[in-house]
């Protein structure tokens, strides 16, 4: 596939899960799904992507993603943009503060065969956790 037909397999991810359509997000991975960077105890592959995923959206029901930009090469496409939603259910053990956030992310995917195959992924989780009022530290 060509960089371009990559690129729309993770704009598609993206559009599927803003519609809150975890399966249709998950159609566009492959079953062995790498995840470099997994929740803990997250299990492998898809069943591990689906598990993080509605766990995900049962702590922001109403989660947006918003790329900023997608840039694809080869078989690596990589997109940052902020998520933006409402913490309205269990956060790690934090309960629901219905506050609204929004997550910077940045993302890198390989694509294979018209399915993401790897992932790594890094979001501003002390941002997260300042926003719903479970860090002491300010932001500034």
């Amino acid at each position: 596939m060509s960089a371009e037909e990559n690129k729309r397999v993770v704009e598609r991810f993206a559009e599927e899960w803003n519609k809150g359509n975890v399966e249709g997000a998950l159609a566009l991975a492959a079953d062995n799904i790498v995840d470099h960077n997994p929740m803990p105890g997250q299990l492998p592959g898809k069943e591990g992507m689906r598990q993080a995923l509605v766990s995900f959206k049962k702590t922001f029901p109403d989660i947006k993603l918003n790329n900023d930009f997608v840039i694809a090469e080869g078989d690596r496409v990589v997109d940052h943009g902020v998520a933006r939603g409402t913490h309205q259910g269990d956060l790690m053990g934090i309960p629901a503060s219905n506050k609204p956030v929004s997550i910077e992310y940045t993302d890198i995917y390989r694509v294979a065969n018209g399915k993401i195959v790897e992932m790594w992924h890094a979001e501003d989780m002390l941002g997260m956790l300042q926003q719903v009022g479970a860090s002491p530290l300010t932001s500034h």
